[in-house]
């Protein structure tokens, strides 16, 4: 699966992948299955605000910053 949008996002989730990696998990799984296809998520230190889109068509992640 493609991982495409914020680059500051994107590092917050690959640090996530090492640090929290059933947090990671949760919040994928939480994109792929709400009804409106998205979730969102908090930086490391809890200042910026994340939005994780899934995009069924193109079977990619998509991170917005908010």
């Amino acid at each position: 699966m493609k991982l495409v949008g914020d680059p500051d996002g994107i590092q917050e989730l690959k640090k996530m992948q090492s640090e929290r990696k059933d947090y990671l998990k949760y919040i994928i799984t939480e994109a792929k299955t709400n009804t409106d296809l998205s979730t969102t998520f908090s930086s490391s230190d809890g200042e910026t605000k994340y939005k994780l889109v899934y995009d069924r068509m193109a079977q990619e992640l998509r991170v917005e910053k908010m």
